[in-house]
């Protein structure tokens, strides 16, 4: 089955040329917009901790009740996810450029 998917992907390696800009592409914009609020968080704690504020942990989803968050990187091993994701969508338009040398 996974090599009808790979034939499909590489008959035009441009198919698989665009997955991985699309790949590395969205993983980009992911950790750039999750690095991003992460500065509200930061600095929501930092006035939760000069004001002695207890309470939990700040998420984005109770510092932006009203978006939608599930999509967003919070935690280490989701930035390291989308860094994983990066190279292998590069690594995809490596290989389509390879075998666009042979057709």
């Amino acid at each position: 089955m996974f090599e009808n998917v790979f034939l499909f992907l590489i008959n035009p390696p441009s198919r698989l040329r665009a997955c991985g800009a699309l790949l590395s592409g969205v993983s980009t914009v992911l950790v750039i917009f999750g690095l991003y609020l992460r500065i509200g968080i930061a600095g929501a704690d930092i006035i939760r901790s000069m004001t002695k504020i207890k309470g939990g942990d700040m998420t984005l989803a109770t510092l932006y009740p009203g978006l939608p968050a599930w999509f967003i990187p919070e935690s280490t091993p989701a930035f390291i996810m989308l860094l994983v994701l990066f190279g292998c969508g590069v690594y995809a338009q490596l290989v389509a450029r390879t075998f666009n040398k042979f057709v």
